[in-house]
């Protein structure tokens, strides 16, 4: 499918960037939300826009969670991508909280929970659109 690396964008080297799911209403929303509360801290694409140089593992795994591709090109994910992400945008405080082994831990955890129940999260944290 996608084999071999191919290099990444000139225009996405040097920034965050959040890879999610463009078909999900739930990531939609997150990001329309990240975008309203951290603008131009960040940059945000759908991944299934980005197959032409994102590592073929990522690629597949996205439809499951949300990367984060930071600047020196390390690929972050799910609960572990929203630790730094906080970070990113300000919320150094909680990104460090959060970033203690056990409740390292728990995020993750929590995240997959959201994760995989989406549709069921989107009702009670995103009014409707």
């Amino acid at each position: 499918m996608l084999g071999g690396v191919k290099p990444v964008p000139d225009e996405f080297k040097d920034c965050y960037l959040v890879l999610w799911d463009s078909q999900c209403d739930f990531c939609r929303r997150s990001v329309g939300w990240l975008q309203k509360k951290a603008p131009g801290k960040v940059l945000a694409l759908p991944y299934q826009e980005q197959i032409s140089w994102l590592p073929e593992e990522i690629f597949e795994d996205c439809q499951n969670q949300f990367y984060l591709r930071t600047p020196p090109g390390n690929f972050l994910a799910g609960g572990d991508a929203l630790i730094i992400l906080l970070r990113v945008v300000g919320w150094k405080s909680l990104s460090w909280i959060l970033g203690l082994p056990v409740l390292r831990q728990l995020t993750r955890l929590a995240y997959k929970t959201v994760a995989r129940n989406r549709d069921f999260f989107s009702r009670f944290l995103f009014k409707s659109s």
